[in-house]
């Protein structure tokens, strides 16, 4: 994506702010100190709940890596489908 791009460019030309993002930049943690202390807001975390808690700790147990948004919106569609079928 463009953030992989940009933030590199930018830090090559002086540019020392913080850069802030969406879900969509959330690998930029794992690419490398260039992308270090950019903010990214998320749909999930796994310590806002106790039941997030539970979903994160089975996740990386099961993959043996932390889970993204894209994992804990996925558990909560399959659980939203249950419910609907159920009723």
């Amino acid at each position: 994506g463009g953030a992989t791009r940009v933030v590199p460019q930018a830090r090559e030309m002086g540019y020392t702010a913080r850069f802030m993002g969406g879900d969509g930049i959330e690998g930029l943690a794992e690419r490398g100190a260039v992308y270090e202390g950019t903010l990214i807001g998320v749909l999930f975390h796994p310590d806002a709940t106790p039941a997030s808690r539970r979903f994160a700790d089975a996740y990386r147990q099961a993959y043996n890596r932390a889970p993204d948004s894209s994992a804990a919106l996925a558990y909560d569609v399959v659980y939203l489908l249950r419910r609907a079928v159920e009723s």
